[in-house]
């Protein structure tokens, strides 16, 4: 289930698609005048051509245009003249008029977008800040400044989706199936960060996988804080949200890093509905006072010969 207000993509597919089947079709005309919609007559008789193109801006119109639930794999990244091989979970998607999300390969990103013909503009770059293999750290930071160089040109061809820099640098990504949500219950969700006054903070080092929640089908989540173990009552409700009881906890210390997890994570719990969004293998959980987690689901381990239960928790 999706609740995160901002993640409609209907709107910001509907202008890409518009404004990509127009770079599209200059791109294929070859006549250099930047005017994708004459003719060669110019007499307003253009012909079945003519009349592909209208129906093509017509259909995006509707927002029924390709890149609705696409998911956008960075194939390449050219930067400085220099190519570069991107991480395999690299990728970004745009979600609303003027919101985008994704990975640098490591690290989740959030932006603010706006969207003016041809040209994309990322702002308000926030991303999680979690360690990465030096390679990966390198190709992160120069998508991210790519994406942040100002306006980028975008033309979309097929399947391919290509961002400019006034510099020339760009990225060259291609459409994907948006992954199907995951479950909510059932699933070990891992928790990887913490959401503290519209930021995203990576759970500290030490803490990190060690914070885990499951949500049974018979209304309990279990799992650990960080430090303790837990347990408590999860009513889920029809209108994407959970109500969690106060949680009965063992009675651990545990260093400064697990313990400010801990906290962090014990105020989606008392009682207040907080919101939920399943987002592929991921998952958002914000309370009323709009701190919260970020969760990835756990790698399904298969059961052991002639089992059939459920493994680990």
């Amino acid at each position: 289930m999706r609740r995160r207000t901002p993640l409609t993509a209907t709107a910001l597919a509907c202008l890409l698609a518009v404004a990509g089947t127009a770079c599209g079709n200059q791109v294929n005309s070859g006549d250099g005048d930047g005017d994708g919609d004459r003719g060669g007559d110019g007499d307003g008789g253009a012909g079945s051509a003519g009349r592909a193109k209208g129906a093509d801006r017509a259909d995006a119109t509707h927002g029924t245009g390709p890149l609705s639930g696409t998911r956008w794999t960075v194939r390449s990244l050219t930067a400085g003249g220099r190519a570069y091989r991107p991480p395999t979970d690299a990728h970004l998607a745009f979600e609303g008029k003027s919101r985008a999300s994704g990975s640098y390969g490591c690290n989740t990103f959030d932006a603010d977008v706006t969207v003016t013909g041809r040209n994309v503009t990322f702002r308000e770059q926030e991303s999680t800040t979690r360690g990465c293999d030096p390679a990966v750290s390198d190709f992160e930071d120069r998508l991210a400044a790519t994406l942040r160089a100002g306006a980028l040109e975008f033309a979309r061809k097929g399947d391919a989706l290509t961002l400019t820099t006034a510099k020339g640098d760009h990225v060259d990504l291609a459409a994907g199936k948006t992954p199907r949500d995951v479950p909510l219950t059932g699933t070990k969700w891992v928790v990887n960060t913490l959401v503290e006054g519209g930021s995203s903070i990576s759970v500290p080092g030490g803490a990190a996988s060690a914070a885990h929640l499951t949500f049974g089908k018979g209304g309990e989540v279990s799992g650990t804080l960080g430090c303790n173990r837990f347990s408590a009552e999860a009513k889920i409700g029809d209108d994407g949200t959970l109500t969690l009881s106060d949680p009965a906890m063992t009675r651990m210390v545990c260093d400064d890093r697990a313990m400010r997890t801990e906290r962090a994570l014990s105020r989606l719990f008392g009682g207040a509905k907080v919101d939920y969004e399943v987002n592929g293998n991921s998952l958002r959980l914000i309370a009323p006072d709009g701190r919260g987690a970020v969760a990835t689901a756990a790698p399904a381990v298969p059961p052991t010969d002639g089992a059939t239960g459920r493994t680990g928790r």
